[in-house]
């Protein structure tokens, strides 16, 4: 049986910020990037454990720190890949996403110079 295409990994999350820059992909697009991945290749990752250790190379630094904690008394802690991504989601998530959006949204307002198409993608 032929295996699908080879996906494009997703970057490497660090959750690292340096002298207020980020040194790491943006968490959320980043969780997307792995779903597209794990989804698209599903025939390359057949069991939870493959998933699971495919998201534990796509991290480094701070993040891996954060989930080798919950691995010290138990490398199998995680059965899921879905739980590794929860447990990045308790410190990496922003909880207010939602208000800022409202927010942002209020405030919104087109210049003259702006085009509309750039426009509506800084919207969305």
């Amino acid at each position: 049986m032929k295996r699908s295409a080879k996906f494009p990994d997703p970057p490497v999350f660090t959750g690292e910020i340096t002298e207020g820059k980020d040194m790491s992909p943006k968490f959320e697009p980043w969780v997307l990037h792995v779903h597209d991945k794990l989804q698209m290749n599903q025939d390359h990752f057949k069991t939870d454990a493959a998933k699971t250790a495919y998201v534990f190379t796509r991290l480094s630094g701070d993040a891996m720190d954060h989930i080798n904690s919950y691995r010290a008394g138990d490398p199998n802690y995680f059965k899921t890949s879905d739980s590794v991504l929860n447990a990045l989601r308790e410190i990496y998530d922003n909880p207010n996403r939602r208000e800022n959006a409202r927010i942002s949204f209020c405030e919104l307002r087109q210049d003259t110079k702006t085009l509309f198409p750039q426009f509506f993608s800084e919207f969305i």
